[in-house]
């Protein structure tokens, strides 16, 4: 054999393990790095659980809806024997149609002209999944209250995708909520919606507004999470105007008057494992530790595997 042609031969095997070592080391990734969801179905509530796997630190979110109430758990180190966490609920409290006075929100200087207590509510669930391009699965589930009036429908996934037009995280709820048929007499020409937020004792909630939508955000030391919702809604198929009043500790959505009403916010959460949320910069939003880890779609594929049993964990 030539010189040349075993200086060829010797770069080509080069080469090759250069390759196969990238290989092996990618293959160790997928084996070690992921984000695994499951959801423990129930007719009438659900647990979902994010947990990352393989990272230095491992973090854990939940999410239960159950009577009508969202409840949200970030811990921080689950192998921790007293980790950092945050704890959320945001609890559907009351439909109303009212008369506003112009400025578009519901305030004190508007007419309340009907009312649906939502406190009391019972909701009837549908689950399904499908596989996603991204890799991995979503998982949707459907909420309906047992007037058919009020429809959450709340979608986790195990890899960064689009929903729709909004892109969401493995650390991401994708919520729609959809007004159909509600009692429109009288004078209203604006529906409301408020809910009751509820933090745990050593976390802050602020009310941000951002250009075209606005979000609450939660904050403990350095953890936080968020619930961001577009400012503008689809009304009987046009978009509208939506309007937000923070009082209280209560959220108030206003919506023009209209038979059908599609709204899409999204609650997420800033994980520390990688692939829970941020491969690429997003400008910090609201307080400088928190960053929206749902809205900007991730540079590349995160990895994970969702699990749907047919057991009821809380």
């Amino acid at each position: 054999m030539s010189s040349g042609s075993a200086l060829s031969a010797l770069l080509s095997i080069m080469v090759f393990l250069t390759l196969l070592g990238a290989t092996a080391s990618v293959v160790a990734d997928e084996i070690e790095l992921d984000r695994q969801v499951s959801v423990s179905e129930g007719s009438d509530s659900f647990h979902a659980v994010s947990d990352s796997h393989g990272f230095s630190v491992n973090d854990r979110f939940d999410l239960i809806f159950d009577e009508g109430t969202l409840s949200l758990w970030y811990t921080e180190d689950v192998s921790a024997s007293n980790p950092l966490s945050w704890k959320l609920e945001i609890s559907f409290a009351e439909l109303f149609s009212f008369a506003d006075d112009g400025n578009g929100r519901f305030d004190s200087g508007d007419t309340v002209v009907s009312s649906l207590d939502l406190s009391d509510a019972s909701y009837s669930l549908t689950y399904s999944t499908v596989s996603i391009p991204e890799g991995g699965n979503k998982t949707t589930v459907t909420a309906v209250s047992e007037d058919g009036v009020l429809t959450l429908v709340f979608v986790i996934t195990t890899s960064a995708t689009l929903v729709g037009e909004v892109p969401i995280s493995p650390s991401d709820v994708k919520l729609d909520i959809r007004i159909s048929g509600f009692d429109l007499a009288g004078e209203a020409d604006h529906i409301g919606l408020s809910m009751s937020i509820d933090a745990d004792m050593e976390s802050t909630i602020d009310f941000v507004g951002i250009d075209g939508s606005s979000q609450l955000n939660l904050t403990q030391s350095d953890l936080g999470g968020f619930f961001r919702w577009a400012d503008d809604a689809s009304v009987d198929g046009v978009h509208g105007p939506v309007g937000a009043t923070w009082i209280d500790e209560e959220l108030t959505f206003s919506y023009l008057a209209g038979e059908l009403i599609v709204h899409d916010p999204v609650i997420g959460v800033r994980s520390i494992a990688p692939s829970s949320g941020l491969i690429v910069d997003v400008t910090p939003i609201g307080d400088p530790l928190l960053y929206g880890v749902g809205f900007a779609l991730a540079a590349a594929a995160i990895l994970g595997a969702v699990a749907v049993r047919n057991r009821k964990n809380h």
